[in-house]
């Protein structure tokens, strides 16, 4: 029934990809609870928030791919928009100084447009995958 007698995709599916998105959805679920003591946490909690519910989703749905590239845009337009022009003690203590927020919360999109490429890309390695499951129709 299917091509090289391989399993459906959705059991087929490498289980290190699987663990690997639930422990992203895991890490952004707890850098949005990490937003609550922020000056502007709503913001920052629908981001990260969205990006959890988006690693989830993936798990069982294949990512649109018009979605996933719309995030990475926003994200890195985001974290580009955001970037400080004075870059000094990015690592260091905030003491007050709105450059190393804004350096903080312009990595962080990096990292949400990081974890939309990974999706954009598990997306389509399902779909290539699929295309290998469609059999051939047999001529007698």
């Amino acid at each position: 029934m299917f091509a090289n007698k391989q399993t459906p995709l959705a059991i087929r599916e490498s289980l290190s990809q699987s663990i690997f998105t639930f422990f992203l959805a895991l890490i952004f679920a707890v850098f949005a609870a990490l937003q609550w003591n922020d000056p502007d946490p709503l913001v920052w909690m629908a981001i990260y928030g969205g990006t959890s519910l988006a690693c989830v989703a993936s798990a069982f749905f294949r990512l649109p791919g018009i979605l996933g590239v719309a995030a990475v845009v926003l994200a890195l337009v985001f974290a580009a928009w955001l970037w400080p022009g004075e870059t000094k003690n990015v690592f260091g203590e905030m003491e007050g100084n709105p450059v190393v927020e804004e350096a903080r919360e312009s990595m962080g999109m990096v990292i949400v447009a990081g974890a939309f490429i990974y999706l954009l890309w598990r997306s389509l390695a399902r779909v290539r995958s699929s295309v290998v499951l469609i059999r051939k129709p047999e001529i007698s």
